[in-house]
């Protein structure tokens, strides 16, 4: 928990970081045009972890495979580079691991494969996690101040007074912007409306908001971030999900008749983040990547 006297959002920062999608060499540097989500550190059992959506990942393999290029997830903190990657042979291995499988050349290939690989995938979580060892998290230490939500120490929240507003967090990826020579990837406080009843017997919640004006932002890449609920009993912020989708995902939707969501619309899914349900990610996360190393001229 956190008090209200603490400031939200530098803790809520002290917890996330971008996640990128970046070639194994930085060959074509880091620009606003890379790839990006959400990463959230998570301490259970003593070990950090780094915690984002299968999805993510799913995006950043298949611009692997399309560039035929190894990419790498990669968090950039102050001047460290660190890709989530092993070599492995002619490959390389992605350290993170997905509850959700990958599909192979033949399943890709095959419209009516897809389709059941991709059903038979959904009910699954859609997280994916990575070990992270104590050298390489003091080495992220030094460059900024981090702290991971804690689930050794968890207390749960007074589920029913907590108020009906939550608050997510995460870095949409339309919204990065080159800072001189480093690429900026603001950080918005998302505060929307929870829909969903006794959160705490789900395995995910839904929060949603119509507002009266149009918002200016979209949220593809805010997957992986963390949520919070504020109780005022206690005068403390809990974290208590991960979000997993957003929408509208661009800035600007497409307004037709399909469209469900516009531009003046916050709709977020996100699951319940307890010791509990990480443990059973935790035991789950046994699908990964490996890409084979090609030339880069």
């Amino acid at each position: 928990m956190i008090p209200y006297t603490v400031d939200l959002d530098k803790r809520v920062y002290e917890a996330v970081a971008p996640l990128f999608a970046t070639d194994m060499l930085l060959k074509d540097g880091h620009t606003d045009a890379a790839l990006n989500a959400t990463l959230t550190f998570v301490r259970r059992h003593g070990r950090i972890f780094a915690v984002t959506c299968h999805h993510v990942l799913e995006a950043f393999r298949a611009k692997a495979l399309k560039r035929g290029v190894p990419l790498a997830p990669s968090v950039h903190i102050g001047r460290s580079v660190f890709q989530f990657k092993v070599h492995h042979g002619t490959a390389i291995r992605w350290t993170f691991a997905s509850c959700r499988d990958f599909p192979d050349a033949s399943v890709l290939d095959n419209a009516d494969a897809l389709k059941a690989f991709n059903a038979r995938n959904a009910l699954l979580p859609d997280i994916a996690i990575a070990d992270i060892s104590p050298e390489t998290w003091e080495m992220f230490c030094r460059d900024r101040p981090l702290k991971p939500i804690d689930l050794d120490t968890w207390v749960a929240p007074p589920w029913q007074q907590l108020q009906r507003f939550w608050a997510a967090y995460g870095f949409p990826t339309a919204h990065k912007y080159l800072a001189e020579d480093k690429v900026a990837s603001p950080m918005p406080r998302i505060t929307v409306e929870l829909q969903s009843s006794s959160p705490q017997h789900r395995e995910d919640f839904i929060l949603c908001s119509p507002l009266d004006r149009q918002h200016g932002f979209g949220f593809s890449g805010i997957s992986g971030g963390p949520v919070l609920a504020e109780s005022e009993a206690d005068e403390c912020f809990y974290f208590t999900g991960l979000v997993f989708e957003g929408a509208p995902s661009t800035a600007e939707p497409a307004s037709t008749s399909e469209a469900i969501f516009g531009s003046s619309d916050i709709f977020l899914r996100c699951y319940l983040l307890t010791p509990e349900t990480f443990d059973r990610w935790h035991s789950a996360h046994k699908y990964g990547v490996e890409l084979a190393l090609r030339t880069q001229s």
